[in-house]
């Protein structure tokens, strides 16, 4: 028995080549919430057999933050991709695709207890009208392209999953305000499209987005929080 894992596990251990810069085996970076870094935490264990507790959220996925209007999502993804960017000297990027005012800078600077400087530095905000569910497909391709450039000595030190120093991409999070708000540039340059069509097109684009990207955020250290 467990000849055929076995005989599986080595052909694939050896196929398998985690590219540099990924956090595919990357800990997990803390919140800055205790109660969501322990409740997300898994436990880990080293070369030598010790364990020990990784908290915090993954980098390089997709996660969503769900509950009612106005119920603070946008503030705690905002709070979280901070604290995260932080540790390892990475950006966030809003793309608010709800135009939900002219007051960001002040809103985020309050929020963190960050400066203006601290906020131009680390901090992007798109917005601008006709923005389309596809310029999320086009703003993650142009980091990528950028984080192909850079060499080993512009990567950040961290850990892997076995207590070992690995080098990861800085890390990019995208906060996508909001979800429901996307829609593809078909129905922006089309108003006079059937209202019966509208909410299916958007599924089929969100959907085509996400199954063209989702491969590659861990590759290049890019994390959606969607709200």
């Amino acid at each position: 028995m467990g000849i055929l894992k076995k005989a599986l596990g080595e052909k694939h251990a050896k196929l398998k080549v985690i590219p540099l810069g990924s956090v595919e085996e990357a800990l997990s970076v803390t919140t800055g919430f205790p109660y969501i870094d322990y409740n997300t935490g898994t436990i880990c264990e080293d070369a030598s057999g010790d364990e020990f507790l990784n908290l915090g959220l993954p980098m390089g996925k997709i996660m969503l933050f769900a509950g009612n209007s106005q119920g603070g999502k946008t503030t705690l993804a905002q709070q979280i991709a901070d604290a995260m960017a932080r540790q390892l000297d990475g950006d966030v990027i809003n793309l608010d695709y709800e135009r939900s005012g002219n007051n960001h800078e002040l809103r985020y600077c309050k929020i963190k207890g960050c400066s203006k400087a601290e906020y131009a530095e680390r901090v992007s905000v798109y917005k601008h009208a006709g923005m389309s569910t596809e310029f999320l497909k086009q703003i993650i391709f142009d980091i990528i392209e950028i984080k192909k450039k850079l060499l080993k000595k512009d990567m950040v030190e961290w850990m892997d999953t076995k207590g070992n120093t690995i080098y990861i991409y800085p890390p990019t999070f995208l906060i996508v305000d909001s979800i429901p708000s996307m829609k593809p540039q078909e129905l922006l340059s089309d108003p006079d499209l059937d209202n019966n069509m509208v909410g299916g097109k958007m599924a089929a684009s969100n959907s085509a987005i996400l199954k063209t990207i989702v491969n590659l955020l861990e590759t290049f250290n890019i994390t959606i929080f969607g709200i």
